[in-house]
């Protein structure tokens, strides 16, 4: 959902950088704003997910109604973790008609490494429908 996480997240897993390491590197290559709170808080995803929720199920959604986390609390060794039980940390936005109820939330998630969306590196985004 998000490029500028996206590419952290693989500088994180692929060269073993830190986190902040990763995200000047970001910057420095301009997937990052100067101001990269929206990204790595993970607003910019939630507030991208009000926005397709509006248009997949007709709901007029604030950003308040719904869980968001972001990538800046992960560490290096999180990503290690989940690469040595073949998962991938991957920011994702979930939204979800169980019965007729919503569900929505964006944080890191663990995928399987044979999964689409764990393959999908640096600055590069997947919008699945």
């Amino acid at each position: 959902m998000n490029g500028t996480t996206n590419y952290i997240l693989s500088q994180m897993d692929e060269k073993g950088l830190s986190y902040a390491a990763a995200l000047k590197r970001a910057q420095e290559l301009g997937f990052a704003e100067a101001d990269p709170t929206n990204d790595v808080t993970g607003k910019d995803a939630a507030y991208k997910m009000i926005l397709l929720c509006q248009f997949a199920f007709g709901v007029h959604i604030k950003l308040s109604d719904f869980s968001v986390q972001g990538i800046n609390h992960l560490q290096g060794f999180d990503l290690q973790q989940a690469k040595k039980l073949s998962y991938t940390l991957k920011l994702i936005g979930i939204a979800k008609k169980i019965t007729d109820q919503l569900f929505i939330e964006v944080a890191p998630c663990l995928l399987s490494n044979d999964a689409l969306m764990a393959n999908i590196k640096n600055e590069i985004m997947l919008c699945k429908l």
